[in-house]
């Protein structure tokens, strides 16, 4: 209530201006003009003409900001927020898409025994610079997420070996990194060393779920 008195005195403090600036400039306008010639009163009336259009101007915009501007602030918080989750929201949609195209590619790696084509491995040093690049912009969202979800009793891993502990434990911060940090495709011979094949498309699977998960979390919060 005080917030809408002081800013009531204010437009009206304003307007008052506005009034004694146009009469001010009127009154001496009128006392000059039997002193000046012709020539120099049309340029004083230029000059102040000006000053008078600056003035009203600065005067009109500090009237429409006291007047509307907490409206207005709102209305444009309320724009950045609905474009900023936009935003996050076709992140995740891509970084979903990026995720499955990357784990159909390990895959196919994994049956060949990690002995990859030159296309898959050029293949897979696109996917991690895209991952690297945009990860910035994906943990916070993830963090949130991570923060938010309520843990599943099936996801509780008993062995510090298990994969599974490695990829979600250990990776909490961005369990997708697991799989797309190396460098080269190649490396996951040694990374997966001794893990067996079902154990790793579960893993993957989880990663995959998890991500549909995370696009429904984004898209509804």
């Amino acid at each position: 209530m005080m917030k809408d008195s002081k800013a009531f005195w204010i437009q009206i403090a304003i307007s008052a201006g506005i009034s004694l600036l146009g009469s001010g400039i009127v009154y001496i306008l009128a006392q000059i003009k039997e002193e000046l010639s012709a020539l120099l009163y049309n340029t004083v009336l230029v000059i102040i003409s000006l000053f008078i259009i600056v003035a009203l101007l600065v005067l009109i915009v500090l009237l429409i900001q006291f007047t509307f501007g907490e409206p207005i602030k709102k209305q444009w918080d309320s724009w950045q927020k609905r474009r900023q989750r936009k935003a996050e929201y076709q992140l995740a949609r891509e970084w979903q898409s990026k995720y499955l195209d990357l784990s159909q590619l390990l895959s196919e790696v994994m049956n060949r025994d990690w002995q990859p084509t030159k296309k898959q491995h050029d293949k897979y040093r696109e996917f991690h610079s895209w991952f690297i690049k945009n990860r910035p912009k994906f943990i916070p969202v993830w963090h949130s997420f991570s923060y938010h979800r309520t843990e599943a009793a099936h996801e509780r891993y008993g062995s510090t070996d298990a994969l599974g502990y490695r990829v979600f434990r250990e990776n909490y911060e961005d369990p997708f990194s697991y799989f797309y940090m190396p460098l080269q495709i190649e490396d996951f011979k040694h990374i997966l060393l001794y893990k067996r094949e079902d154990e790793i498309n579960g893993v993957l699977t989880k990663l995959a779920d998890l991500s549909d998960e995370f696009i429904q979390w984004v898209r509804l919060r």
